[in-house]
């Protein structure tokens, strides 16, 4: 149930990271601990699973923040859809911290210099 799925998210995935197929029962796992699962999937998607069986993931893809379209595919779309996501994101926060490091130097002199500006006398 519930409880098995949390253990299989908790232990379970981190301990295996080259992990290929994942079977379920999809009457043990029952629909909150398939939504949990989905979402530890979502947060970290194991790059060597490219198998699961016993839970429809496209039923979650609400949940995951998938679109639509993906509902009707099966476990390895979804898996690949989340991968990209996560991929997508790493870039993207690599990319903002680059630009943050970078511009650290002018931006935050900027409030300085406004304010050294209006606490100068008047010429």
């Amino acid at each position: 149930g519930t409880r098995g799925a949390e253990a299989l998210i908790r232990r379970g995935l981190p301990a295996c990271p080259q992990l290929e197929e994942l079977h379920l029962s999809p009457h043990r796992v029952g629909a909150e601990g398939a939504v949990r699962l989905a979402k530890a999937l979502a947060e970290h998607p194991p790059q060597s699973l490219s198998f699961i069986s016993g839970v429809a993931l496209g039923a979650y893809v609400h949940t995951l923040g998938l679109p639509h379209d993906l509902s009707a595919e099966d476990n390895e779309a979804v898996l690949d859809a989340l991968r990209r996501v996560k991929s997508a994101a790493a870039s993207t926060a690599r990319r903002e911290a680059r630009a943050h490091e970078e511009g650290d130097g002018e931006e935050s002199n900027e409030p300085a210099k406004k304010k050294r500006r209006s606490e100068a006398p008047p010429s």
